[in-house]
């Protein structure tokens, strides 16, 4: 955290890099949510604080701009006063409240993250379907070829009865068995044949 990095440094009687780093830290601030300066500067130690020098009078509100900010941080530079670290922030958060293009927050990292589920739920949704497309292009084959395999089975019966020969039900039946399993095999091939033609369609297509 920033508030155990400073006092570490002021501590440690590294004064001048704890406020080059607060100084520094303070205009990447105009585009961070929370500020960090912002959130943790109360609880700087106090030596890291000169005594203020009042040779800057900080103007009313309505003159605060981003020129006006980048002087005072400049000044605080010159004379790193608690009084001057907290009018620096204090202009800082009126501006993003104005909406001030370059105290506005930016978070392109969430953005960054939604893009990348989108483009992983739709890579998902676009493999989903082609299972489920190929279960109903071979069983509706299938299902296809055995119906007609029986039905040319039942054409085919009563014409072996009407010769005469002596044919019984089981007979018959053992006769349609093998014709609706081989229908059923041919519609199997078929719907596994139009899935691999629309597959390939749409692959073309895009």
């Amino acid at each position: 955290m920033l508030l155990d990095k400073i006092n570490g440094l002021v501590a440690a009687g590294n004064i001048e890099e704890a406020r080059s780093i607060i100084v520094s830290r303070l205009d990447g601030d105009r585009s961070k949510d929370p500020m960090e300066v912002a959130s943790a500067w109360r609880g700087f130690s106090a030596f890291i604080f000169d005594n203020d020098n009042s040779a800057v009078n900080f103007e009313k509100n309505d003159h605060w701009t981003h020129s006006y900010w980048s002087i005072m941080r400049v000044e605080l530079s010159n004379n790193f006063s608690k009084e001057k670290l907290g009018h620096v922030i204090e202009v800082m958060i009126f501006l993003r409240n104005q909406d001030e293009p370059s105290f506005t927050a930016s978070a392109p990292s969430i953005q960054k993250t939604t893009t990348a589920k989108s483009v992983s739920d739709n890579t998902k949704s676009n493999k989903r379907p082609s299972v489920a497309s190929l279960k109903k292009c071979t069983g509706a084959g299938t299902a296809a070829g055995a119906l007609a395999g029986w039905a040319y089975s039942s054409i085919q019966s009563p014409a072996v009865v009407k010769t005469g020969q002596a044919v019984t039900a089981v007979a018959v039946k053992k006769s349609i068995i093998p014709t609706v399993l081989a229908g059923g095999a041919i519609g199997l091939i078929i719907g596994a044949v139009s899935f691999y033609m629309l597959k390939k369609m749409k692959h073309d297509s895009q």
